[in-house]
């Protein structure tokens, strides 16, 4: 009896694909995959923003590295998270102090 029911197709209308998302849902596993995550959300917004680090500072409250208060926000905002790993002179903990300052931008 329990056989025909198994056997049986169901029909499914074709909509229900259109709500797919276009990527995976990923969850990142590490610190360094949270904070890439987030940077490639946070810095779109500051590729083209002329203002300097210093400017950014005062306008979130926040502090950054203090010898590069006099570069523009887009001169990181344009990098890759990859390519920010790569900076001389950027450990996770400053870059960490970064993400959040262009986050609390963006608030």
């Amino acid at each position: 009896m329990l056989g025909g029911v198994w056997q049986e197709r169901l029909q499914v209308p074709d909509a229900w694909e259109k709500e797919l998302a276009a990527h995976a849902f990923v969850a990142p596993t590490t610190e360094d995959e949270a904070l890439a995550a987030t940077w490639e959300k946070v810095r779109q917004k500051f590729i083209n923003d002329p203002r300097t680090v210093e400017g950014l500072e005062a306008y979130t409250g926040k502090t950054w590295v203090p010898s590069k208060r006099r570069d523009t926000v887009a001169s990181y905002a344009v990098l890759t998270w990859k390519q920010l790993r790569m900076k001389p002179g950027l450990g996770v903990k400053k870059i960490r102090a970064l993400v959040e300052m262009f986050a609390a931008a963006q608030d």
